[in-house]
């Protein structure tokens, strides 16, 4: 994004209510390590019978570790698998997730001759674990498990929905062959079927559906598809929690990037200020979707050239980042791209240059980065050198570009982009006729994308 990551695994038990009661008045001690040890008291109102711990890991983190911790407690021997499952649910909500990943080592992976529902369960969290650590390819034979168990036992519904779900999003970021789209499509169709024969049509895995075929449709450049999913994931969200769910931050943010892509930069800062207005209500939840509402921000600031406000978002999201994932150096690149770019646009070169060269050595032998990610930088890094006059840098950035381009054809409006600062090169050189043909064939990639009135393309158009 995000992918998002918390799935919607309900709990089979219920504590009664005089036991809620004790655990609140009674918490047991706890070792060091134990991710229990500094959660909050658990109210009774989460403990009861109908409190949905999905509700609570999207809306209340929390309240939710509460619940779990709680519950864990309160349930040893056999009953203590389940509760620690919720455990790891928890956390991964929390985005406590070397914690999570603790939890999720302690529980057992059963022979598939002999695996039982929780154990599809287990597999899921599993890989949703992976996805928020940016572990995509770890994550994909976690949700192909969950998918193989959920078969074989004949389960329906949510959970072989979140595992369809999860593979798709594997396949649209990581998108391995020139079919990756197409299949990641596939996987999202059937985990329709899914919901809508459970009757979960408007259910929250609807809401995450919803965000993966925004990001699908994004990833084909398709901005109008995206943006009608992106509205209508917000409107499920809304009618399931309300106006003020903090469910909606994935969607807000990507609405608020691909309004401003196409140039509609009102709409654009009206969904990313809602975004704001979510944060200020809910600064613990989610703080993954929240960064993707600052760097949607500083990414408006870039396009309309207002430089100092695109920096002082980028860094708020840098600040964020090193609060929420300390020593997850992916969750900063795109904030450190914006600020470099915008210190290029106010002149200050040689600080973005070092802006830069910070940011591409975190992605450079980065295997896991999302190409379209190193796509982005790839092509800030062109335009810096070639304002710095530095073509051999520049050409470098574009031909490594141009390759990640080559491997799938929906990268087409970065391969327009790259072939103009191609064309730069090329007329700074003096080679009209090649200038001049680089032009041609960037000028309709790009409009293909964001249209031909668009300044961007309006601009590639003055330049040939």
């Amino acid at each position: 994004m995000n992918p998002r990551g918390i799935a919607a695994l309900a709990m089979q038990q219920a504590l009664p209510a005089l036991l809620a009661v004790l655990i609140v008045l009674a918490a047991p001690a706890h070792a060091a390590d134990d991710p229990c040890r500094a959660a909050p008291a658990a109210e009774p109102a989460w403990l009861a019978p109908d409190a949905d711990p999905e509700t609570l890991r999207r809306n209340q983190p929390a309240a939710a570790l509460a619940r779990a911790c709680a519950r864990r407690a309160a349930m040893p021997g056999p009953a203590a698998e389940q509760a620690d499952l919720e455990l790891a649910l928890a956390l991964i909500a929390s985005s406590r997730l070397d914690a999570a990943g603790g939890v999720l080592r302690s529980l057992p992976e059963t022979a598939a001759a002999h695996a039982r529902p929780i154990d599809a369960e287990i597999a899921l969290a599993r890989g949703l674990h992976a996805v928020d650590e940016g572990r995509r390819a770890d994550a994909a034979p976690h949700f192909e498990r969950a998918l193989t168990i959920t078969r074989a036992l004949g389960i329906t519904g949510r959970i072989p929905a979140r595992a369809l779900t999860g593979r798709a999003s594997v396949l649209q970021t990581l998108r391995p062959g020139p079919d990756a789209l197409d299949r990641a499509e596939a996987a999202l169709q059937d985990a329709a079927a899914e919901l809508q024969r459970a009757g979960l049509a408007d259910a929250r895995e609807m809401g995450d559906l919803l965000n993966q075929r925004t990001m699908l449709a994004y990833a084909r450049q398709d901005l109008p598809a995206a943006i009608a999913h992106a509205r209508a994931e917000v409107a499920l969200v809304r009618r399931l929690d309300g106006p003020d769910a903090p469910d909606a931050f994935d969607a807000l943010a990507s609405l608020g990037a691909m309004l401003s892509q196409l140039g509609r930069h009102g709409e654009a800062e009206a969904a990313l200020r809602d975004g704001l207005r979510l944060m200020a209500l809910h600064p613990a939840v989610s703080p993954g979707a929240q960064l993707g509402v600052l760097n949607n921000l500083a990414a408006l600031g870039l396009d309309r050239a207002r430089w100092n406000e695109a920096i002082n978002f980028a860094e708020q999201s840098l600040a964020l980042a090193e609060r929420a994932f300390p020593g997850r150096a992916g969750s900063k690149i795109v904030a450190m791209s914006h600020r470099a770019q915008a210190l290029m646009g106010l002149a200050r070169l040689a600080e973005a240059q070092a802006r830069y060269e910070e940011a591409w050595a975190l992605v450079r032998d980065d295997a896991t980065v999302p190409a379209l990610r190193r796509l982005r930088l790839l092509d800030n890094l062109a335009d810096l050198h070639t304002r710095l006059n530095d073509a051999e840098s520049a050409q470098a950035a574009i031909d490594a570009g141009l390759a990640i381009t080559q491997r799938d054809a929906h990268f087409g409006y970065w391969r327009g982009r790259l072939l103009r600062h191609r064309a730069t090169l090329a007329a700074a050189a003096g080679r009209w006729a090649e200038a001049d043909a680089l032009h041609a064939e960037a000028t309709p990639l790009i409009a293909a994308t964001i249209g031909a009135d668009h300044v961007y393309t309006l601009v590639s158009t003055v330049q040939r």
